[in-house]
């Protein structure tokens, strides 16, 4: 009786320490699976995006190239004709991917020489005549292709300064800045100097007042913060034709040179897009020209980024609502 009762407590303690093992190797693969569940909810979340993003690329390379700019914008085609705004504005595409476009001539070139404009953005951060003189040579010299000795540019700082020697070329991106003398301490030191959105490689000295970011009015402009809110209102209303009717909106002449400003928009194109959801933003500069020999575009450069702002979007869903409102018509 006793062999019998030891045996009996040995059965039920294995079968204890059994049911414990498949406990352990069931709760182990229910974290595995969950694991994997997860991983393959993620991986789907990043496809979705993926083609998101792709898709809202692809729509707007599409819609610039079958619809006619204005001075008002893009004037996409459809049932409900809509336009779709070139001073940064942002939109939704698909998905949760969010874009902006900018006309390049609302924004300050880096590539011009003589540079008025980026000289009054720069006067506005209250930087020294001395500094900005500094600053805009040091730039002049990046880009020139002359060894002309100015008095605060690279060829007047002799050889020691090989970090920042310049490529006598246009510079391709904005961030390139950082490689002209002077240029990374001073965006350092001032980080409300807002150079990817305010500043672009055009090389056209002329700014078009129809396209200009908003932030933009009264920084290279000489006109107040009201003076600026009553130019957008009146922009966003009918778009201006020449400097008279800005002159009228403010009762006054600014004292603009016209030489200097425009009021057309360029055909080239800067692309900003990203997602609510992550943290990078793909910035692309395309060429609406008949330069290319497969597409009626040609894309310059691109680029991607760290998203470094929490944007909020008014979000107008534009293109995503045309492609709605062909399905609808041919259904």
């Amino acid at each position: 009786m006793a062999e019998r009762s030891s045996q009996s407590g040995f059965i039920l303690v294995a079968s204890i320490w059994l049911l414990v093992v498949l406990l352990l190797i069931a709760g182990l693969f229910g974290v595995y699976v969950s694991t994997q569940v997860a991983e393959a909810g993620k991986a789907k979340a990043r496809t979705v995006e993926s083609l998101d993003w792709v898709s809202t690329e692809q729509t707007l390379l599409y819609l610039f190239s079958v619809n006619g700019m204005s001075r008002k914008g893009l004037l996409v085609k459809g049932d409900v004709p809509a336009t779709l705004r070139l001073d940064g504005s942002e939109y939704r595409g698909w998905g949760d991917v969010r874009f902006s476009v900018n006309d390049f001539g609302g924004l300050v070139g880096v590539n011009v020489y003589n540079n008025l404009h980026l000289d009054q953005l720069l006067r506005s951060f209250e930087v020294s005549e001395s500094g900005r003189r500094k600053l805009l040579d040091g730039l002049y010299d990046y880009v020139d292709m002359d060894d002309l000795i100015r008095l605060n540019g690279y060829e007047g700082l002799g050889s020691n300064n090989a970090e920042f020697a310049p490529t006598n070329d246009l510079l391709k991106t904005i961030e390139e800045l950082e490689n002209v003398v002077g240029w990374q301490a001073f965006l350092n030191s001032y980080p409300g100097f807002r150079a990817s959105d305010w500043l672009s490689t055009n090389w056209r000295s002329r700014l078009n007042l129809n396209t200009i970011p908003s932030s933009l009015f009264s920084r290279v402009l000489p006109i107040d913060e009201e003076e600026a809110r009553r130019l957008i209102k009146a922009r966003n209303e009918e778009p201006f034709k020449n400097m008279d009717s800005v002159d009228s909106l403010l009762r006054h002449r600014v004292g603009l040179i016209d030489d200097y400003y425009t009021f057309i928009p360029t055909g080239d194109v800067r692309f900003r897009v990203y997602s609510a959801k992550s943290h990078k933003v793909s910035t692309f500069v395309v060429l609406y020209t008949p330069m290319s020999v497969r597409w009626p575009w040609v894309i310059d450069y691109r680029y991607q980024s760290e998203n470094r702002t929490n944007r909020q979007t008014s979000s107008r869903d534009v293109a995503r609502e045309y492609f709605e409102r062909k399905s609808n018509s041919a259904g």
